[in-house]
């Protein structure tokens, strides 16, 4: 039954004038709200939203590439909304799998006297040959993911197939402890 139909059975009189009018402008009004209402419910949860997605994303703090598919984009949503964070390397290897990667970690110890011994391995540097860490992650990016095409999950223009190979270290950097660099080798 429509708006209009409803809104006729409340009054128990036909009444004329302009009265069909504004009740057509009545249940116009009716109708929008019910399908904003609609689109609202559709768009409260991050894996079916499209119209708010880029607030979701600013709320979570979420750097969003121009090239990113929908699917990508929604899916960093809900990983963000889902982690807790630890401070621990078996929980990252666990992240990583959650996202489809197959990763190592060795943690590099800083040269120190009483901790080292003759062979074992020191840590590594920046680029530019300095390091601002006392601690630092060797990242070993075994396999990698990505995301396929889904009808009804992806955007027309969109490639059929998306690595994931920039997905991994924002989000490590994101929950890392703050004083370890995380340097990351892709195998």
């Amino acid at each position: 039954m429509s708006h209009d139909q409803v809104l006729n059975l409340l009054f128990p009189i036909e009444l004329g004038g302009s009265y069909p009018a504004d009740l057509q402008i009545e249940a116009q009004s009716l109708d929008t709200a019910q399908a904003n209402a609609e689109t609202l419910n559709q768009e409260m949860f991050p894996y079916s939203t499209y119209n708010l997605l880029g607030q979701w994303e600013k709320t979570y703090g979420i750097a969003v590439n121009p090239d990113d598919t929908l699917q990508l984009r929604r899916s960093r949503v809900m990983q963000k909304m889902s982690e807790l964070g630890q401070l621990n390397i078996p929980y990252f290897i666990q992240l990583a799998l959650s996202l489809g990667f197959v990763i190592t970690i060795e943690e590099l110890k800083p040269l120190m006297a009483g901790w080292m011994q003759a062979g074992d391995e020191v840590m590594s540097v920046n680029v530019d040959g300095t390091s601002n860490s006392d601690w630092c992650w060797t990242v070993n990016v075994i396999s990698g993911a990505g995301i396929w095409f889904r009808s009804g999950e992806s955007c027309s223009g969109e490639p059929l197939f998306s690595p994931l190979s920039d997905v991994l270290e924002p989000i490590f950097n994101d929950l890392k402890p703050a004083d370890t660099f995380v340097d990351f080798v892709y195998l």
